[in-house]
């Protein structure tokens, strides 16, 4: 197994394999790429406030602050598109890390896994953490498989376009 470069990722899209939709050359790494998020945001509620609420960052032009000790979800904008010899991992990109966001969420992505890909966001730092619509948050790693997987991923998960009913209730009524 060895991790993708840049250029083996850029290849593999020019290829013609939908690894990434929509794909964006500029967010591209050495050996990762960025994605970005996407427009519907999951807010928990915050001081005496009892429900979160759902926030279209559309309708942010000064992006949303996440306060501390706030909970959101969030999704990509991207869609992943894993063939069955490749594995993915994720995470949040560390310059968010360093704003005092603590990332929770599957960071792995099994072979044959289609779908946006769904992370949830603590702040713990000590200031309000702004997100823009269509901000770069996300880091996806890929590694190539030295065989295909007999069976792809046929989860829950697959051909997530928006956040499960559970992550709503979760998240929207954490308050009460």
């Amino acid at each position: 197994m060895s991790v993708l470069t840049g250029r083996q990722i850029r290849e593999l899209v020019f290829s013609g394999q939908t690894l990434i939709d929509p794909f964006d050359d500029c967010l591209v790494e050495p050996a990762t790429c960025d994605l970005r998020v996407f427009h519907k945001v999951l807010a928990s509620p915050v001081g005496d406030t009892q429900t979160g609420k759902v926030v279209d960052l559309r309708e942010c032009p000064d992006g949303y602050s996440i306060l501390p000790g706030q909970m959101i979800a969030i999704l990509s904008l991207e869609r992943i598109n894993l063939p069955l010899n490749i594995v993915g991992r994720f995470g949040i990109r560390s310059s968010m890390a360093r704003k005092g966001l603590n990332a929770f969420g599957g960071v792995q992505l099994d072979p044959g896994f289609r779908g946006r890909l769904m992370m949830n966001l603590v702040n713990v730092g000590p200031r309000p953490v702004p997100i823009y619509n269509e901000f770069r948050m996300f880091s996806v790693e890929f590694s190539k498989l030295d065989e295909e997987v007999e069976q792809g991923y046929c989860g829950p998960f697959q051909d997530q376009d928006d956040f499960p009913a559970d992550q709503y209730n979760y998240i929207l009524s954490a308050g009460t």
